[in-house]
């Protein structure tokens, strides 16, 4: 065009920059514009909007505000049409004060806002959190003879939802139906559904959801997805599955975030068939799972010891060029360390390295634990050993693990010595540590080392829960049974917990036991029932 003679008029152009706005070439109308000021075509007013628009859209709002300036200097006056692209370029790229000030610079000057320019604020400031602000806005439209649409309705009532505060949502909602002028959209009913689903009232989604096609609106994949994912969490597999069918009974494809949904909502019932069924079906449709999806499915599959069928999963995953996480190797680690597939889960931690991913505490405790299972406590502690020599900090559960492991193979001494390491290390024991190393203790007959431990128990502020005193009561009937002194820790032990907690005492059949309580309730132990879980 610009080799032509006579050259294009501007309308010509007007018309090219309108057609690429309309498509979304914004970068395109700025080249053309450029073009035209080469070979001296004047723009026009419309021209110079075109042009903001698209600037605003590119985020180049400074661009933006200098074409505006420019339009100033031909002459022309600003109209609504001009502040509502500013504002709406302001407020994509989260400059909401310049565009209140824009607003109320705009009504300054005398040019009344409309519905977009009302809109267009709304959402900006819904946008950044100022609800409050976008309402007040919304409710005084009328001022400027605005009336509210369809778009104000859904990004406050979508706000609103986002924000929990689903009532005031509803309330909106009804407003909307009240006045026959705005009729909800798809938008409007989704974000209802998504957050009736997030606030745990299924049964109003449901009904909403039912509601829609008498309203003349058909659900898209998000309203679906919505509510299959929140009957999901729920436990309402069943309405899950019925609400899965008609979605596709009414043509509309499911996404990735669905199956998701279902598959988890399947492996919480250990429906694993139709959790596989439904897997083969997603990728057979062509929709690749998430990272997410696959870490879903393998981890429950590993807890359940079902590794044929995670090893399965586990190769699609890298078929499908999903590059698995630290999450899913440390499930699939978990799940064959659990099914005793040692040297294969070492293995695949190996691999780990080589995949680029970095071996975590989480991730050497797993295994830890594994070998500890096994009573294969020389490799438990080489892990140990390159653990720390890795600079990675044992936890807690990766002490528990190695002191559970050695007291299980009657090395007692070497787990006290890990305990003591442990606090050393500036981490803290908890009551299972302590229960682990008395019941090792009481077993072994070192019934005076166990009540040492026990009688650290308070000084760390933990307190001793029933399996702490079953371990020491058990520990003393059976070793000092007879004694005085034996009678004495068992005494103080009753006294400790005190006659208030549910002890039901009467003959025994676990041992024969017989003395003098220091309580009326004398007798043979047969039951202690622990109410109220810890005593002090």
């Amino acid at each position: 065009m610009a080799t032509m003679t006579p050259l294009p008029s501007t309308m010509a152009f007007n018309h090219i920059l309108s057609s690429l706005s309309d498509k979304g070439f914004y970068s395109d109308v700025i080249t053309v514009y450029k073009k035209m000021n080469d070979i001296g075509i004047q723009p026009c007013y419309f021209t110079l909007n075109i042009l903001i628009n698209s600037c605003c859209e590119l985020n180049q709002i400074d661009y933006g505000f200098s074409l505006f300036g420019g339009s100033l200097k031909r002459g022309y006056d600003p109209d609504v049409i001009v502040f509502s692209i500013l504002i709406k370029g302001l407020c994509l790229e989260g400059k909401i004060c310049d565009a209140r000030e824009l607003f109320d610079k705009m009504i300054e000057l005398g040019v009344q806002p409309n519905t977009v320019t009302c809109s267009t604020m709304i959402t900006g400031l819904c946008r950044v959190g100022e609800l409050d602000d976008a309402i007040e806005l919304h409710r005084n439209m009328g001022e400027w003879n605005c009336e509210p649409n369809i778009v104000s309705y859904s990004v406050i009532i979508d706000t609103l939802c986002k924000r929990g505060s689903v009532d005031e949502a509803l309330n909106l909602f009804s407003e909307m139906i009240d006045d026959s002028r705005i009729v909800p959209n798809v938008i409007v009913y989704s974000s209802l559904i998504n957050g009736l689903c997030k606030a745990d009232r299924l049964s109003e989604a449901v009904r909403l959801f039912d509601s829609m096609p008498s309203r003349g609106v058909s659900a898209n994949s998000y309203t679906y997805s919505s509510l299959i994912h929140g009957l999901c969490n729920s436990d309402m597999l069943s309405e899950a599955v019925r609400v899965f069918e008609s979605m596709s009974s009414e043509g509309v494809s499911a996404n990735s975030y669905t199956y998701k949904s279902l598959i988890h909502g399947l492996c919480r019932r250990g429906l694993w068939k139709e959790t596989m069924r439904l897997f083969d079906e997603m990728v057979g449709s062509g929709i690749s799972p998430t990272v997410v999806t696959f870490n879903v499915l393998i981890d429950s599959l590993c807890k359940e010891g079902r590794m044929e069928e995670a090893s399965r999963i586990f190769g699609v995953m890298i078929k499908l060029c999903r590059e698995p996480d630290g999450y899913t190797y440390n499930s699939m680690i978990l799940g064959l360390c659990s099914t005793g597939k040692l040297e294969e889960a070492h293995r695949l931690f190996d691999s780990m390295l080589d995949k680029g991913l970095e071996q975590d505490v989480y991730s050497f405790s797993v295994l830890i634990n594994g070998y500890c299972k096994r009573s294969r406590l020389d490799e438990a502690n080489q892990l140990f050993k390159k653990m720390q020599n890795k600079g990675l900090k044992p936890n807690q559960v990766t002490y528990n693990t190695l002191i559970d492991g050695l007291c299980r193979a009657g090395k007692i001494k070497t787990a006290e010595s890990m305990l003591i390491e442990m606090q050393s290390d500036g981490v803290s024991p908890d009551i299972f540590t302590y229960n682990v190393l008395v019941n090792a203790l009481c077993k072994a007959g070192n019934i005076e080392k166990a009540r040492q431990w026990f009688s650290e128990i308070p000084s760390k502020g933990l307190v001793a829960n029933v399996v702490t005193y079953t371990t020491m009561i058990n520990g003393v009937s059976n070793t000092w049974l007879r004694q005085s002194s034996g009678r004495s820790v068992i005494d103080n032990l009753f006294q400790a917990l005190g006659w208030a907690s549910s002890i039901i005492l009467s003959s025994c059949t676990a041992f024969e036991v017989s003395w003098s309580l220091p309580n009326p309730m004398g007798g043979k132990i047969i039951l202690l029932i622990f109410d109220g879980g810890d005593f002090g």
